[in-house]
């Protein structure tokens, strides 16, 4: 394949992973967006001190200890809410989106081979073919 090809590929990819990922996150958000809001708010209002006495602040049952293992997304997502309302979180998925979706895609790329084998029906075997990518 030459260089303008593969360019014109990788391009193609790229819009088709881009389609793809903004086809796929649905708008709703689930009950955990809204806890997470809150927990980042309530970490922001309250310093990470939070974090390290492990109190749950939001629970029915008094005193219950629990470790926040996603905190700074927490707060992280909470600023995204801040500043840029739901609109900012469902951007900010589909470009978490899109990220993976090209790592999953230049990983592929680069471990790969670049070979490919097809069944030969009339010699019942495989044929190896290989191409750049």
């Amino acid at each position: 394949m030459s260089k303008s090809n593969r360019i014109k590929f990788n391009i193609l990819i790229i819009i088709a992973i881009i389609l793809l990922t903004i086809a796929t996150v649905p708008k709703s958000f689930q009950e955990d967006t809204f806890y997470m809001i809150k927990v980042g708010e309530y970490i922001c209002e309250n310093g990470i001190d939070v974090v390290l006495k492990q109190v749950e602040p939001f629970s029915w049952l008094q005193g219950l200890i629990y470790t926040y293992p996603h905190w700074l997304l927490d707060v992280g997502i909470y600023q995204i809410y801040n500043y840029f309302d739901f609109a900012g979180i469902y951007v900010f998925t589909i470009l978490v989106g899109i990220i993976i979706y090209l790592l999953i895609y230049y990983t592929n790329v680069k471990v790969r081979k670049k070979l490919y084998y097809f069944w030969n029906y009339n010699d019942n075997q495989y044929i190896y073919v290989t191409a750049d990518l």
